[in-house]
């Protein structure tokens, strides 16, 4: 009886865990900082979030903590900075979306970045399709895959 109950027990573990090699694994800040720096990322958002009507962004990350964020009517710039497994942005307060911090962690997978907010965690989130945002380096041929409807 015990062999027959461990049996399923281990196609789900080794099911789980194919699933989440599949989906890329969560960087680091120092990978951050390589992979972003002089990049220009062009993304789009999983749902509307209700400050444009424009799903698409695109989000320019220079060397020294700064960004340059455009949605829509929307031309900012920010302030971006890596800790641990986390991405965090600051705006100015006048602008749109805030001043607030803004913390994603993110997972690359085949070219894809994709951004997650929290309470999922960086080594185990619960649902991998449950990303916010996700994006592509300009100029790098890559691609998510299917648009959002």
């Amino acid at each position: 009886m015990k062999r027959i109950l461990l049996l399923p027990l281990a196609l789900v573990f080794f099911s789980a865990s194919a699933t989440a090699s599949d989906k890329g694994e969560a960087l680091t800040a120092k990978q951050m900082d390589k992979m972003f720096i002089g990049k220009t990322f062009i993304g789009e958002y999983r749902f509307n979030l209700g400050i444009t009507d424009a799903p698409k962004f695109t989000e320019e990350f220079f060397a020294n903590g700064t960004t340059h964020y455009k949605e829509g009517p929307i031309d900012i710039k920010g302030r971006w900075k890596t800790y641990d497994k986390t991405i965090c942005y600051t705006y100015d307060s006048k602008s749109p979306i805030g001043g607030g911090l803004n913390c994603f962690w993110m997972r690359e997978n085949n070219g894809c970045f994709y951004g997650y907010a929290y309470p999922e965690t960086p080594d185990e989130p619960k649902y991998y399709d449950d990303w916010l945002t996700r994006s592509v380096i300009k100029g790098s041929g890559n691609s998510c895959g299917e648009p959002i409807s």
